[in-house]
């Protein structure tokens, strides 16, 4: 077996501004809708945390976050890292 790969990681909002500024890129269609499905069926209406959390389930990544709580609640088995 060869060396193991790190594991990707996403920054929530607070995390992400305390690390670096960046250049957001813009949602497109398909997962402005997810992220407003995903909203509705957790009864959630933070529209950021929900994103971090589609972006962090496509990708494989644990998120390091200030905020667990709230993703918890949109995904309670999403890996979380505290800050």
């Amino acid at each position: 077996m060869g060396p193991s790969r790190p594991r990707p990681v996403v920054f929530d909002a607070g995390a992400f501004i305390a690390f670096e500024k960046n250049e957001v890129q813009p949602l497109d269609l398909e997962e402005a809708m997810a992220t407003g499905i995903l909203c509705g069926d957790r009864n959630v209406n933070d529209v950021v945390d929900a994103s971090v959390v589609l972006l962090a389930r496509r990708c494989g990544a644990c998120i390091v976050t200030s905020d667990p709580d709230d993703l918890r609640r949109i995904d309670p088995n999403v890996v979380l890292v505290p800050c």
